[in-house]
């Protein structure tokens, strides 16, 4: 490095600290917005800001359930209750797990689903896991909520036009 890209440097790093406050102080000020809901699983600890991205996004988790040439398909299948029990061609391993659907046309596995608040830095600043029968205190009877993993028109997000509800729809 030459002596001028060391000055560079030098004032880059010097600068650094004011630079955080400022984001901080912005970020400390900011007013917050809560969305919407009838209190299933949104509660004051769980804010959407203003200002950042919210993304959806599904979690396989690979159970270990389905075994090739052995698992068969539709769970629960039989010759007595289902004419065209098939077996199930691929594991459960990700993405193999989906060409299960070549023997039973309505296969898809569930998964969970999150959201996710990312800060305009690209920073994930929280994640709120929807409620599933996987946590613990939900009971079948809870509101709950998963995703088909072959599913293309679930988990889509919508912000109002006055920017302070957003709906998630499952």
């Amino acid at each position: 490095m030459n002596e001028k890209t060391f000055r560079e440097h030098d004032r880059l790093l010097a600068a650094a600290p004011s630079l955080a406050v400022v984001c901080i102080g912005m970020f400390l000020s900011a007013p917050s917005v809560q969305a919407q809901s009838s209190g299933a699983f949104l509660s004051p600890g769980n804010l959407f800001l203003p200002g950042n991205l919210v993304v959806s996004r599904s979690l396989y988790v690979n159970t270990n359930s389905i075994t090739a040439g052995q698992t068969i398909l539709p769970p629960n299948c039989s010759l007595a209750n289902c004419p065209t029990p098939a077996t199930a061609v691929t594991s459960s391993a990700y993405p193999y797990v989906l060409n299960n659907d070549t023997v039973d046309g309505s296969f898809g596995i569930t998964s969970k689903i999150f959201l996710d608040q990312i800060t305009p830095f690209g920073l994930v600043f929280t994640s709120l896991e929807v409620p599933n029968s996987l946590q613990w205190g939900v009971t079948p009877t809870s509101d709950q909520l998963v995703t088909s993993f072959s599913s293309k028109s679930e988990l889509a997000l919508n912000l109002s036009t006055d920017g302070k509800v957003l709906t998630f729809v499952g």
